[in-house]
């Protein structure tokens, strides 16, 4: 969103409520005195000009080569795009370029908007009906821009990996730009590349009347900043940005990624002062409708306030009280593990669900059972009819997930998987084959897999892809050593579990530890509170802590002979007695209870046996510049 002609204070207003007319107290005016607001997400790529205007017209390729000259003076009129859209509909029916249109041009052009039209058909025709009125519209939109200007910018650039970009003359102009602007990484990252990143560094340049003056205001994933193949954009952006915004404590949109977003600012700072005189009226105006909306939520039935949350319908008055403007602290410090890189693995990938995960089992006989599996939610295999076989019931084992780990507890809901073991236990994929039930998912398995040389060819090398699930341990033991920690999550977490007991799936991480006392060290490490803000830093993008935390907090290898290292393994076993506790309680009183209820009990319980506090004041003394201990804890 570009704005321009308008004075208003702060910028973050549009941001944070992202549609620019739920801030203002009535829809602006038409005619010279509008406020002027430009919609748009397509970049100037290319700077030579000709490449696109040349001769009154404007030239448009198509990805299969058709050239289709569209009269300039058609382009620059102000309601263009909705006079290509009647064009472009006008080509689909095989129609004459419909009256009101043709006569929006002089008569000297109206032949070759006519020529347009029919070239627009055969193109068409060849390509399909596609978004014809999006693709003119927004490869002219850029190039006008540049040459009119505006006075701020306002927006949230497009997130497209180049990877992603289909046209191939597009993509090769991006790869010249990435080059041209030296944001181009090389080896993995390379195709991950998000031109979003194009966009904050080059529309300024383009679109601002005073580039080095007027305000810019970026929305972006925190997720993206932090990731490698934005690597030179932060070095960039690290000497261009004024001031950034955290709002994810604001969280103004939906869930997901889209509530770990940030501003960035450039050129003017964002202030706590109130607006300036051209929008004091327009602020008045909506301060008023606020409290009345305020009242009215009041004496509604069961509300008492305003929702902490923005909600699309808020005004900016009644969200702004909301908001605090707090300095960020300065990183912590960062610096490898003793137990490095390698220690721990992560889980093999059992897909797909429709035929590994079970939803039901029925006995039939002696060593035998009846498996009903569950659905699967991807593509190809949400169109797979659950599947029903019977199998050794041996076969079917625990499968430890991230999304059923609590705090010292691996697993709460027990899903199982359907994973061939010999009468010892250990993972036996050669003689699967011999079962029928097999034999049956298998052949499933080839009718819907993929097609691509690196797709496994079986079922069974679909589960032990990368040799992840022959890697696991599988001999049974009374004694708790493996150690599982989620790839990702809000917050960091970690349990330890028999080795044998069951396999891992990909959403955690595992290790087998020496002893069970270094378990129940590394437990206790990765459950402590005081850690959470050093394990969140650890993170590169997104959610993901998969190695990160092993290369940044530096956790000491166990020693058995250090009373602290000792103290943490037996808090260890208490949590896991209060954690189990708690969550038996909260399922017999909700049979349903979701995670999140199940996790707020457990750190309900920890944090009133003083165990958490406990583990925190130790962690401390281990780790003194990683750890923050918060009020509830400490206390």
């Amino acid at each position: 969103m570009l704005l321009y002609g308008i004075d208003v204070h702060p910028v973050a207003v549009e941001i944070a409520r992202a549609n620019l007319m739920r801030v203002l107290p009535a829809q602006p005016s038409a005619g010279e005195s509008a406020i002027r607001v430009h919609l748009g997400d397509s970049l100037l790529a290319e700077r030579d000009r000709d490449s696109l205007f040349a001769k009154d017209s404007m030239r448009l390729v198509t990805p299969r080569g058709h050239t289709i000259l569209i009269p300039e003076e058609f382009v620059r009129q102000d309601g263009f795009n909705d006079n290509m859209r009647q064009l472009v509909e006008a080509a689909v029916a095989g129609e004459s370029v419909p009256r009101a249109v043709l006569s929006s041009v002089a008569q000297r052009h109206r032949s070759e908007l006519e020529q347009c039209r029919a070239d627009l058909t055969v193109a068409i025709g060849d390509e399909g009906n596609g978004v014809w009125t999006w693709y003119a519209v927004n490869l002219a939109a850029p190039h006008l821009l540049s040459e009119r200007k505006v006075d701020r910018i306002v927006a949230n650039p497009p997130w497209v990996k180049r990877s992603t970009i289909q046209e191939p003359q597009r993509k090769r102009v991006m790869e010249t730009l990435g080059k041209d602007l030296a944001l181009q990484v090389g080896g993995r990252q390379s195709p991950h590349l998000d031109i979003a990143a194009f966009f904050v560094l080059r529309a300024r340049e383009l679109y601002l009347r005073n580039p080095q003056r007027d305000p810019a205001v970026w929305l972006v994933k925190k997720s993206a900043l932090r990731s490698g193949h934005w690597a030179l954009s932060r070095e960039r952006l690290g000497k261009e940005l004024v001031q950034s915004v955290d709002l994810e404590s604001l969280q103004p949109f939906g869930g997901g990624d889209a509530r770990r977003c940030c501003l960035l600012v450039m050129n003017r700072p964002l202030s706590s002062e109130g607006p300036t005189s051209g929008a004091r009226h327009a602020e008045t105006k909506a301060r008023v409708v606020a409290r009345r909306l305020e009242a009215q939520l009041r004496l509604g039935p069961g509300t008492q306030r305003l929702p902490r949350k923005p909600r699309p319908q808020d005004l900016w008055s009644a969200v702004r009280q909301e908001i605090r403007f707090v300095k960020a602290p300065e990183p912590l410090p960062q610096a490898p593990s003793d137990y490095g890189t390698s220690a721990f693995q992560q889980g093999a990938t059992i897909l797909p669900h429709v035929l590994v995960l079970a939803e039901s089992v029925f006995p039939v006989r002696h060593g035998r059972i009846r498996v009903r599996t569950r659905r699967s939610s991807q593509r190809p295999w949400s169109s797979v009819s659950p599947q029903e076989v019977e199998i050794p019931d041996r076969w079917l084992r625990t499968l430890y997930r991230s999304p059923e780990m609590l705090p010292f507890i691996a697993t709460t809901r027990h899903s199982k998987a359907i994973v061939p073991v010999d009468t010892q236990g250990r993972l036996d994929l050669d003689s699967a084959p011999d079962e029928f039930g097999w034999q049956k998912l298998n052949e499933v398995y080839r009718r819907f897999r993929g097609k691509g040389k690196a797709t496994p060819r079986t079922l069974a090398r679909r589960l032990d892809f990368y040799r992840r699930l022959s890697a696991q341990p599988h001999s049974r033991t009374g004694r708790m050593q493996m150690v599982l920690y989620p790839k990702s999550g809000d917050i960091m977490r970690a349990a330890r579990s028999s080795p044998g007991t069951g396999f891992v799936n990909d959403t955690p991480y595992w290790y087998v530890a020496s002893c069970e006392r270094e378990a129940g060290f590394l437990t206790a490490v990765l459950n402590a509170p005081c850690l959470r803000r050093a394990f969140f830093e650890s993170r590169d993008s997104g959610r993901d802590f998969h190695l990160h935390p092993w290369r940044r907090v530096p956790i000491p290898r166990f020693d058995s002979d250090n009373q602290h290292h000792a103290k943490l393994a037996d808090y260890c076993g208490a949590a896991e007695d209060a954690s189990s506790e708690a969550v038996q309680r909260c399922i017999d009183e909700d049979a349903s209870a979701t995670r999140v209820k199940l996790y707020n009990a457990v750190v309900d319980r920890l944090t009133a046996d003083r165990i958490l506090a406990a583990i925190d004041r130790i962690v401390v003394r281990i780790l003194p510049e990683q750890a923050e201990l918060s009020p509830r804890t400490s206390s």
